[in-house]
């Protein structure tokens, strides 16, 4: 009776050391903050729709934060940090002004962080450092490829713009800029690779180059002004489909057809721009970074089950890619959220997969993992 007490009591010490998210009925805890309202931000509504897929798939507990901007994602995350329930780990976006102390935070908590969704700039690196170093807590790091997303916008424009023969008086071809804030290193980083494409395009010009502040209203606002005051600018590279949407509405009441008459392109993917892509309007929107809200419950579901990933290193630069009439039907399958449930999120695991030898985190492997179930 003395021997059965003992083992038993010795197995009631063995489970309460084992973490809590060892057993299948205690998933892991994830905190996801994001800088805008997903109800009426496009981007992050397709980004936090495929998170909660994705942890959904890994059985994982996944509670959404809604802020209205970056100040507020900040006082969150210090709240969260500071109270008694706190998350296994916790997803912020990356702020160059904020986020190191948010950090010295989490590894005071003991809770684990994975930042997303912007890049760190040389000099921020010098100050952050980079996951696990200095800061224990941070364990991972994704960012999208924003540069070459604007770069690949604006190659693409301009393609388009010969193509029509949309010159100015003078044989130049005149574009107009629309970019998201003053401090968003997303907004800053995309409109670098816009600037690199027409340094090396003499016949290309800038003629203005305005913040929206990624609002739909603001860009249709400043576009009917634009129109106006620059008739000969044909090329409207803009930082967001939401930016890119509202420029279309301003153009279309000036009498003016989107696609012809001025060619314009956005950023992120969405179903409402993919949509005006597939119509004519919107020649292209560079995207696929909605995905990484997924790709983050991956690393994090491998990292809880004892599969870390600092083999493969810790910073995860996520694939952006174009789409245009000519590849939007390859893809649209990835925009529809009832397509969602057929993906298979451990098969992308290295927990489920023990076999894979690097992560793929591309549109192209969602696409081919679609292509077999629909």
């Amino acid at each position: 009776m003395h021997s059965i007490f003992r083992t038993i009591l010795l197995a009631a010490c063995i489970l309460s050391c084992l973490p809590a998210y060892a057993g299948a009925e205690a998933p892991v805890r994830v905190t996801l903050i994001t800088p805008a309202i997903p109800a009426t931000n496009l981007f992050w509504n397709q980004l936090c729709g495929f998170a909660r897929t994705a942890a959904k798939d890994l059985h994982m507990d996944l509670t959404i934060i809604e802020c209205r901007n970056r100040i507020e994602v900040e006082d969150n995350a210090r709240r969260i940090l500071s109270g008694d329930n706190k998350p296994d780990c916790l997803m912020f976006v990356f702020q160059a002004s904020h986020s190191e102390s948010v950090l010295r935070m989490a590894d005071a908590a003991g809770v684990k962080v994975v930042l997303f969704n912007a890049d760190i700039s040389p000099s921020a690196r010098k100050v952050i450092g980079c996951p696990g170093k200095p800061h224990s807590s941070w364990i991972a790091h994704l960012s999208p490829d924003e540069e070459t997303a604007g770069q690949l916008l604006a190659e693409r424009l301009l393609r388009e713009a010969k193509t029509l023969g949309l010159t100015g008086s003078e044989g130049k071809y005149h574009l107009i800029g629309l970019g998201g804030g003053l401090e968003t290193t997303v907004s800053n980083t995309r409109k670098a690779g816009l600037t690199k494409t027409v340094e090396h395009c003499k016949q290309t010009r800038i003629d203005r180059f305005l913040l929206t502040y990624w609002e739909y209203e603001t860009a249709r606002i400043k576009t009917e002004s634009l129109l106006e005051l620059y008739p000969d600018a044909r090329i409207y590279w803009t930082v967001s489909d939401t930016t890119a949407l509202g420029a279309i509405e301003a153009i279309k009441k000036k009498g003016l057809k989107p696609g012809t008459d001025i060619v314009i392109g956005g950023v992120d993917w969405t179903r409402q721009g993919i949509n005006a892509v597939r119509k004519g309007e919107l020649v292209a929107s560079t995207g696929g970074h909605f995905m990484e809200g997924g790709w983050a419950m991956v690393l994090i579901y491998d990292y809880f089950h004892g599969h870390y990933f600092h083999d493969l290193g810790t910073m995860f630069p996520i694939q952006m890619q174009l789409i245009d009439k000519s590849n939007c039907a390859r893809y649209m399958p990835i925009l529809r959220k009832e397509n969602w449930n057929k993906i298979d999120f451990k098969q992308f695991t290295r927990t489920h997969n023990p076999r894979l030898k690097k992560y793929d985190f591309s549109p192209e492997a969602v696409v081919n993992q679609l292509a077999g179930k629909l």
